[in-house]
């Protein structure tokens, strides 16, 4: 097995995102559902149940889900309800004439509000990367500007040494007195390893 040596954020998927910023908003999405008996106006509790969580019965033409399980308190149409709940049903609860939701109408969808929000903190995290990336460029530039070229001397070989550099070290170098070699050890000769 090969070492990792680097890691990479795993991406979250936007759904959640979504739900983490409407659980946190706390904000009721409305619907108005007209079925085959009537209207219905139902106040959907979208922080509670995510999209993905419920059982749905229909969707509306925005992508909102409606989920006639638990997470919804019905606001408007209560005489629809009635005659919904009248309906006879069979032996698995199932009602024997069909309920038909017709159409659906979003006033209010919590889930607009979040992916504006995420669109916000996108395009912050964006213009702070290129203000990083901008400045990091400055500083590069300044320590080597492009236009500042190293000054040639003479021609060939060696033609950014400064000649009166050169000069100046052969000066220096006559003034330090010469290193003493040591005495020659009396007795002994390479190969001779009779001392040690």
């Amino acid at each position: 097995m090969d070492p990792t040596t680097q890691h990479e954020a795993a991406i979250i998927d936007e759904d959640v995102l979504r739900y983490e910023i409407v659980k946190k908003n706390g904000k009721k999405g409305y619907v108005s559902m007209i079925t085959n008996y009537g209207l219905l106006n139902l106040e959907l509790h979208c922080e509670m149940i995510t999209r993905l969580d419920c059982t749905c019965s229909g969707v509306c033409d925005c992508g909102l889900t409606v989920c006639l399980g638990a997470g919804f308190r019905v606001v408007g149409g209560l005489d629809t309800l009635d005659k919904v709940e009248r309906i006879e049903v069979d032996k698995k609860d199932k009602p024997k004439k069909d309920v038909i939701i017709e159409d659906c109408h979003v006033f209010v969808n919590p889930y607009e509000e979040a992916d504006e929000e995420l669109a916000t903190k996108r395009e912050e995290i964006i213009k702070k990367q290129e203000e990083e990336l901008k400045a990091k460029r400055k500083y590069v530039y300044k320590a080597e500007p492009e236009d500042v070229a190293p000054k040639t001397y003479k021609k060939g070989v060696g033609k950014y040494i400064n000649p009166t550099a050169v000069k100046r070290s052969a000066v220096d170098t006559a003034s330090v007195p010469p290193v003493k070699k040591k005495a020659a050890v009396e007795g002994m000769k390479f190969g001779d390893f009779s001392a040690w």
